[in-house]
């Protein structure tokens, strides 16, 4: 009986091997598992950095979108304003033309004076069409980028680039 103890029994040598099996295979599943998991989530992460920097690009894009929208509002008031100020002085040149016959240097520095000033009329009205085409082309190309067309973006700003640097030379 003593040796019955040192004998070996084949089939749970057999059982004891497989268990081991089973277990290594099983921590190797879990191994695989966490460092996909862990994977995953550094991908996450980066996903979710680029996205905030995007986010913060577009941000600052659209506030200087902002920007340039308010300062075409304020060219548009001012040319307004311009525009009244011309048709009072065409009122008051055609009321005042007999008074004025007289005097036909001060009538020939008020043409002039009207002239240069629907030159510079003349002149905002084209940086105005520039900056509008510009801002369009802009706006496409912001379009383009949220929605990840590169390509298309940089088409739609080459397409108005005459217009914004016509605009840029002129206003200096």
């Amino acid at each position: 009986m003593a040796t019955e103890g040192l004998v070996r029994n084949p089939d749970q040598d057999l059982e004891s091997a497989e268990v081991i099996r089973r277990r290594a295979t099983r921590l190797w599943g879990w191994v695989v598992g966490v460092l996909a998991l862990a994977l995953f989530g550094v991908a996450m992460g980066y996903v979710a950095s680029n996205e905030r920097a995007t986010n913060t690009q577009f941000d600052l894009v659209h506030q200087s979108l902002t920007a340039t929208q308010r300062s075409i509002d304020g060219v548009v008031t001012r040319l307004d304003a311009t525009r009244h100020k011309l048709t009072v002085v065409d009122g008051q040149v055609v009321d005042d033309t007999t008074t004025l016959a007289s005097d036909s240097s001060q009538l020939r520095e008020a043409k002039a004076a009207l002239a240069n000033a629907q030159a510079h009329e003349t002149n905002q009205t084209s940086v105005f069409v520039d900056l509008e085409k510009c801002l369009g082309g802009v706006e496409q190309a912001l379009n383009a980028l949220a929605v990840g067309a590169q390509s298309v973006a940089i088409g739609a700003l080459n397409a108005v680039s005459t217009s914004c640097q016509g605009a840029v030379a002129a206003s200096g």
